[in-house]
């Protein structure tokens, strides 16, 4: 009864880590099996807790940094930035420690395009740039997005404004990147008014905490603007209430529904 116990507990370890990161169970269950085999060597229990874990990370780390790049480049993927580039930042390091941020060759042309014409705009700005897809395997879903399955669909974070009024140049009020909402006012257009669904979730216990930023709407309608007018880009998805705000409601821009998360604090964008 132990030992099923023992193997429940890994499953539920590999299947998270799987589903957070694509490839932390792989580098969870080798770690695992690993030790296992010098349990013989009669290595104490205790340390080997220690060990299965230490070597997970190890593994982990090494892929994320080594293989998983190379490997999804020749598979069509490349990984989105994970430093403070000039045009195109991390919105937050989060993306790229879990793997989370691999979109197609073509949709990463698609962003840097429109990272150098944002500079050229608003000198100073850059294109914070949030989860796109994993490294590997077209359908295997990005949790808890919906789509997110083949590398042609990647979230956009908003321009904020500082305390003072004055354009940030990127980042996002949320550690998270997700979360912290624009929120309607009371005669904004909000077609999920009272109405439960499973995955719109309004997280206000995190709203309370976030600093005051509100969203640049010059920055934020001119990049709406620029992606509805390029031809690879299929769809983009953002709050009826924002929409509105910005004046590029319709077309490509649409409401997601109801039945998926709030896109009051990104910009969804999805490509040919």
């Amino acid at each position: 009864m132990q030992r099923a116990g023992h193997l429940i507990l890994k499953g539920i370890i590999f299947t998270v880590l799987t589903a957070l990161t694509q490839i932390g169970g792989i580098a969870y269950a080798v770690a695992s099996l690993a030790w296992s085999a010098q349990r013989r060597r009669h290595i104490p229990t205790a340390l080997t807790r220690f060990l299965v874990p230490a070597t997970a990370i190890t593994l982990y780390a090494v892929m994320t940094a080594f293989v998983a790049p190379p490997l999804a480049a020749h598979w069509g993927r490349q990984r989105l930035p994970c430093t403070q580039g000039e045009t195109l930042v991390p919105a937050t390091r989060l993306t790229c420690w879990l793997n989370r941020g691999y979109v197609s060759s073509e949709t990463l042309t698609l962003l840097s395009d429109l990272g150098h014409d944002l500079s050229r705009r608003f000198p100073g700005s850059r294109l914070g740039v949030l989860e796109g897809g994993f490294p590997f395997i077209d359908g295997f879903p990005l949790v808890p997005h919906l789509s997110h399955r083949d590398g042609r669909k990647v979230d956009l974070s908003f321009f904020y404004l500082d305390e003072n009024g004055n354009p940030r140049p990127d980042g996002s009020p949320s550690t998270l990147g997700y979360f912290v909402y624009v929120q309607p006012t009371a005669t904004d257009t909000q077609p999920c008014r009272n109405r439960f669904t499973p995955l719109r979730w309004d997280f206000a216990w995190l709203q309370t905490d976030a600093p005051n930023w509100p969203m640049d709407a010059q920055r934020t309608q001119w990049m709406v603007h620029w992606l509805k007018n390029r031809p690879e880009v299929v769809r983009l998805f953002l709050e009826p209430h924002l929409a509105e705000r910005l004046g590029e409601n319709g077309g490509k821009l649409r409401f997601q529904g109801c039945q998926a998360a709030r896109h009051d604090d990104h910009l969804h964008v999805q490509t040919r």
